[in-house]
């Protein structure tokens, strides 16, 4: 769960930090925000919504395994 939280806060703060420019993800290092912009606003909600859709995908997958083993026995 830890590792899971962590991944989770900072991949939020990573691409909020591409798509909006008030965000100082280096702070108190470094005021700027170097990967603003790094990709386009468009491949960014591509990224999420693929992702979004695997992980879907991922967790429909390992809630009914046991369905499909059971059938192809």
């Amino acid at each position: 769960i830890v590792i899971s939280a962590l991944f989770g806060g900072w991949s939020h703060v990573v691409l909020d930090s591409i798509m909006h420019s008030d965000l100082q993800p280096w702070w108190p290092w470094s005021e700027r925000n170097q990967i603003l912009r790094l990709v386009s606003l468009e491949w960014l909600h591509i990224f999420c919504v693929f992702t979004g859709l695997l992980g879907g995908a991922f967790w429909f997958f390992r809630a009914n395994i046991h369905k499909y083993l059971i059938l192809k026995k």
